[in-house]
């Protein structure tokens, strides 16, 4: 159910909000916020989603290792094999181009 309400001052407003949102009527959550112009919700959606690129790179900063030089005759394995003793690898896989030849770099992520 989707309601709209007025009110004649601001104080009104935000105490409803802060009355009602996240307070339970008929078995659900409401979810109780100001009305938003379209540039205003835009803009709120955008920061969010920059902060969440943010937290999740602030997360895995450190975790993955960008590995270059690598000989041709490196595979997956062998590479895994080689940084096992460093740590618990939660991804490993040395770059191919179409064709199946080593680019010489690869990626380890460590958990």
């Amino acid at each position: 159910m989707l309601w709209f309400v007025n009110f004649e001052s601001i104080q009104d407003a935000a105490k409803t909000v802060e009355g009602l949102n996240g307070k339970k009527f008929d078995e659900k959550e409401c979810f109780v916020k100001k009305a938003q112009k379209k540039n205003e919700r835009e803009r709120e959606f955008k920061q969010k989603f920059e902060q969440s690129i943010k937290e999740a790179m602030d997360k895995s900063q450190g975790l993955s290792l960008y590995v270059k030089k690598l000989d041709d005759t490196v595979s997956d394995e062998s590479l895994r094999e080689y940084f096992v003793p460093f740590g618990t690898i939660t991804s490993y896989k040395v770059m191919r181009d179409p064709n199946g030849t080593s680019k010489g770099s690869s990626f380890v992520a460590f958990s």
